[in-house]
C-alpha cells in the first residue's frame, strides 16, 4: 500500500491510483513465490546435505538368512556393541532358500569377520528392533581374524518372540508346581524324621548319657596311658624315633619313582601283551586257511616235485645227447668242415646266380616272343607271320616295327 502522504498528493494532482496498486500486489506475489522457492530449496539442501555422508561413504553389503524375521524391516540399525554400523536395505524372501534374505549395508571400515553372528535383537522386552552383530566365545579375544568377503551369506538368529517366552513358561508352570510339591513332601517327611530322633533321644536319654559317661572316662584313661608312654620314652628315644620315622618318610618318597617306573613298565608290558595277542590273532587268521588245505597243499607240492625230477632226468638225457662225439649237433658244434663246406657251397651258389641272371632274362625275352608270336615257331610261321595273340606294348611297338624292317 502507498503512504498516506504520497496518496493524499496523488489525489490533489488528480493522477489515478490503479496502476501503482497493481505493480505493488504484483510485487508482493513475486515476493512471496520467491520466498516460499526458498523455504523449499533450504529444506531439500538440508535434507541433502544430511544423507550427503552416506551417499559418498564406503559400504560393505552382506545378506543374512532367517527362519524368522519377526520385526525385522528396511531402514532398521545394525550394531555391534550397541554401536551402530550399517543399517538394513532390504527384507526379502528367498524361495530356494525357503527363508527371509535381509541385505545389509555395513558403513565405513565396519565389516564381517570369521566368527561373527548375526542376530536379531530387541531394546527391552517390547522396544526397537535391530540386529546385533555378536562374536562366538570360542572366537573372542582372537587376533587377526580373517574379513568375512562382501556380499558373503551368513545365517542368522531370528528374534525370540515374546508370545513364545510366555508359552515356554506357562509350560515350565506345572513341572515348578510338581517340584514345589516334591519338596514339601520331602521336607514332611524330615520333619517326620526329627520327631523321630526326638523321640528316640528321649527314650534313651540315660543310656546316652551313661555312654557319654563311659566315652569321657576312655578318654582320661587313654590321656593317662599316652602320659605313661611319655614318661617310659626319655627324650633321646622320642628323638630316635622321630628320625626314624623321618627316614622312613623319605624312603617312600624315593620309592615313588620306582613305584612309577613300576606302574609305567606294568602299563607297557600290559600293552605289548595286548598287541601281541592282536598279532597271533592275525597270524591264526592268515595259517588257517594253510592249515585247511595243508593236505591238498602237500599233495601238489608232491606232485609237482614228481614231475621236477622226470623233466630234469629227461634234460639230463638230452645233455647226455649232446655231449657224443659222434652226434650231428656235437659235430655241429666242434667240426670245423661242415661250416667250410656250407661256406664254399654259399659261394657256388651266389656264383651261379649270376651265371643264370643272362639266363633268366633271355629267357624272359624268349617266352614273351613266343607268347606274342606262337606261329613263329613252324617254318609257315616264319613265312607267313601273324599278328600275334598279344596287343605290342606302346613302349616296344616302334621298336618291333623298326626290328621287322
Amino acid at each position: 500500500m502507498l503512504p498516506a502522504k504520497k496518496c493524499l498528493a496523488v489525489a490533489r494532482s488528480g493522477r489515478p491510483l490503479k496502476d501503482g496498486t497493481m505493480n505493488e500486489q504484483r510485487m508482493q506475489f513475486s515476493l512471496g513465490v520467491l520466498a516460499l522457492i526458498s523455504l523449499i530449496a533450504l529444506a531439500s539442501i538440508i535434507v541433502w546435505f544430511g544423507n550427503f555422508n552416506n551417499v559418498f561413504r564406503a559400504h560393505r553389503t552382506y545378506y543374512v538368512l532367517l527362519e524368522n524375521a519377526l520385526g525385522a524391516e528396511p531402514g532398521i540399525p545394525v550394531r555391534r556393541a550397541g554401536i551402530r554400523i550399517g543399517e538394513v536395505k532390504s527384507v526379502e524372501y528367498d524361495d530356494e532358500a525357503s527363508k527371509v534374505a535381509l541385505t545389509i549395508q555395513l558403513d565405513g571400515d565396519n565389516l564381517m569377520r570369521e566368527g561373527d553372528e548375526p542376530s536379531l535383537k530387541s531394546q527391552g522386552f517390547l522396544g526397537d528392533t535391530y540386529l546385533d552383530i555378536a562374536t562366538r566365545m570360542d572366537m573372542r579375544g582372537k587376533p587377526n581374524r580373517p574379513p568375512i568377503p562382501p556380499d558373503s551369506t551368513l545365517e542368522g538368529r531370528p528374534l525370540t518372540d515374546p508370545s513364545q517366552i510366555v508359552s515356554e513358561a506357562t509350560d515350565l508352570a506345572p513341572n515348578a508346581n510338581e517340584a514345589l510339591i516334591q519338596l514339601q513332601k520331602a521336607s514332611n517327611q524330615w520333619a517326620g524324621v526329627g520327631e523321630r530322633a526326638n523321640r528316640l533321644i528321649d527314650q534313651n536319654e540315660r543310656r546316652i548319657n551313661i555312654i557319654a559317661q563311659d566315652t569321657t572316662e576312655a578318654m582320661e584313661r587313654l590321656n593317662t596311658t599316652l602320659e605313661s608312654i611319655n614318661n617310659v620314652l626319655d627324650p633321646k628315644t622320642q628323638e630316635n624315633l622321630r628320625i626314624t620315622l623321618e627316614n622312613v618318610r623319605k624312603s617312600s618318597e624315593s620309592l615313588q619313582p620306582l613305584i612309577d617306573s613300576s606302574n609305567k613298565a606294568i602299563s607297557q608290558i600290559a600293552d605289548t601283551t595286548q598287541k601281541l595277542d592282536e598279532i597271533a590273532t592275525n597270524m591264526q587268521k592268515i595259517t588257517r586257511p594253510l592249515a585247511e588245505r595243508s593236505e591238498t597243499t602237500m599233495k601238489n607240492l608232491d606232485e609237482s616235485v614228481a614231475s621236477m625230477n622226470s623233466l630234469l632226468g629227461d634234460l639230463s638225457g638230452i645233455v647226455r645227447q649232446f655231449r657224443q662225439t659222434d652226434g650231428t649237433i656235437q659235430r655241429l658244434m666242434t667240426d670245423p668242415s661242415i661250416f667250410q663246406n656250407v661256406e664254399e657251397a654259399s659261394a657256388m651258389l651266389v656264383s651261379s646266380l649270376s651265371e643264370l641272371e643272362p639266363i633268366m632274362r633271355d629267357l624272359s625275352v624268349f617266352a614273351d616272343k613266343i607268347a606274342r608270336h606262337p606261329g613263329e615257331l613252324g617254318v609257315q610261321g616264319v613265312v607267313t607271320p601273324d599278328a600275334g595273340l598279344k596287343e605290342i606294348p606302346p613302349k616296344t611297338a616302334r621298336h618291333g616295327i623298326l626290328h621287322r624292317q
